[in-house]
């Protein structure tokens, strides 16, 4: 069998290129996911100082902090849930029962969640 040079460089070169588009894509693919999480980052942390900016302490010996739901600006379908530092619930939203047992003493700071359907 004979081979001649000028097909074995267009196979060398058509291989190439291949390699060369599947690596392209696929750095295109990881650089756009990073982004796409940092964004989601970005607007986790944004709401959360949100919801932060609105606790105050109450005017009571107690120490209780106090939240001001009334001026919270985030979507309806958002689901929040604030705590302080001696493990006691400020607020939750109202369609949220809470987060699931595991996942409060989980050591992890996520946990899947199954919403609805």
């Amino acid at each position: 069998m004979k081979n001649s040079i000028k097909k074995q460089i267009t196979l060398a070169v058509v291989v190439s290129q291949m390699f060369l588009a599947t690596l392209l894509t696929l750095a295109i693919v990881l650089y756009s996911r990073a982004q796409l999480l940092a964004g989601f980052d970005v607007m986790l942390e944004g709401r959360a100082n949100s919801a932060f900016a609105l606790i105050r302490d109450s005017e009571e010996v107690s120490g209780a902090l106090l939240f001001d739901d009334q001026q919270l600006r985030v979507p309806s379908n958002d689901l929040l849930e604030l705590w302080d530092d001696h493990d006691s619930l400020i607020w939750r939203s109202k369609n949220w029962q809470g987060a699931p047992s595991r996942a409060l003493t989980s050591a992890s700071p996520a946990f899947g969640l199954k919403l609805g359907q």
